[in-house]
């Protein structure tokens, strides 16, 4: 079966995931192209892995308010590689891949891999014109689920909304053993800096474990970027501990794996999440987390403190939470034990490719 994804052209978890279901299929039983439409150039580092994995793709440069050449061009390009089934990862051109799955009668899935809770208006008016023109929508946890036929009810049938988690390439995100202790210390976050992730309070919690614990050496780091980027490298620069703050910016898809196992522990600051792809990359790891307690990571990491830790959004109690699990080499390597078997249970990639493929079939 020829199966057709569409994504976001920037850098981020929805590449992931793209990427993530193409590598799932190692035995090649499918064949896969991808679609790249956004308003940014398509990441380089996007296009490298769609050549050596020998991916027909191509990249469609969306204007914000005018996006209909970039959907032009989007069918004509379906027109000619002609898929049995879309997968739409991104939402915008979910209209125009309709219109082609009305008339060449295949499958047509949405992804929803933002919960709407932290959308502005305007998404949130698109994603509900896709729910409804998608032949079957893809929510990424049962909270959300729970929270969607809440909100649309009886526009929106039941059975019309299916429950995949997101997976990730344990092969290639996998724990190593630190045999020596490294003097210095490493957190770190890998997020787009966009107004809902909170890497500028990272900054101001790393100030305050420095006001508890003056003599403590550690760094923090950032992988990423978006266009939050140059502001919060200004607060960082102007704070207390600028020497012990490192922005990395956007790191190959082949290097997220080691820049994630040379952290003591993953940090993650947020206003809320889906289902972050990051935190499943660090648990792949086995690299203890601590993360804010909102919608979309506590219902993942849970409140027994099995998985980590989630603190809520006030830097005296994220700074507290970090000072205490980095002096409990016990707990870190408990969790770190934890983390990894959960990722090995309900986050491997091969479980999420079955999953697409049965609900693509249930369609035809």
């Amino acid at each position: 079966m020829k199966i057709a994804q569409i994504t976001y052209s920037g850098f981020g978890g929805l590449g992931s995931v793209v990427f993530s279901l193409v590598q799932a299929d190692i035995n090649n039983t499918h064949d896969w192209i991808i679609g790249f439409l956004g308003d940014q150039k398509l990441d380089r580092d996007y296009q490298n892995l769609s050549e050596n994995l020998k991916l027909p793709y191509a990249s469609f440069t969306s204007k914000p308010r005018n996006p209909l050449l970039a959907w032009k061009s989007l069918f004509g390009w379906l027109s000619k590689q002609k898929p049995e089934a879309i997968i739409c990862h991104t939402l915008n051109p979910v209209l125009v891949c309709r219109i082609y799955a009305w008339i060449y009668r295949i499958p047509l899935i949405a992804v929803e891999h933002t919960s709407n809770s932290i959308k502005p208006r305007n998404e949130k008016i698109t994603s509900f014109i896709s729910m409804l023109l998608a032949d079957r929508i893809v929510v990424l946890t049962d909270l959300y689920l729970i929270q969607m036929k809440a909100t649309f009810k009886s526009l929106l049938r039941s059975k019309k909304i299916v429950i995949i988690q997101n997976g990730i390439d344990l092969d290639f995100f996998y724990p190593v053993d630190k045999n020596a202790p490294c003097k210095q210390l490493v957190i770190g976050m890998a997020a787009r800096f966009t107004p809902s992730k909170k890497q500028d309070f990272l900054v101001s919690v790393l100030e305050r474990i420095y006001e508890l614990e003056p003599n403590i050496n550690l760094k923090l780091t950032f992988a990423g970027n978006g266009t939050e980027l140059n502001r919060v490298k200004r607060i960082a620069e102007s704070s207390s501990v600028a020497r012990n703050i490192t922005f990395e910016g956007l790191i190959e898809e082949k290097q997220i794996a080691p820049w994630m196992r040379n952290l003591d522990i993953y940090v993650h600051a947020t206003e809320g999440e889906t289902l972050s792809t990051s935190i499943l990359q660090s648990m792949g790891c086995g690299i203890p987390i601590i993360a804010s307690d909102v919608t979309g990571v506590a219902n993942l990491l849970g409140h027994q403190n099995n998985l980590g830790y989630c603190i809520i959004n006030d830097k005296d109690s994220f700074a507290k939470a970090i000072i205490k699990l980095l002096k409990d080499p016990h707990d870190q390597s408990r969790i770190a034990n934890n983390v990894r078997k959960h990722a090995e249970l309900y986050f491997g990639n091969t479980e999420m490719l079955n999953r697409y493929i049965k609900l693509i079939r249930s369609i035809i």
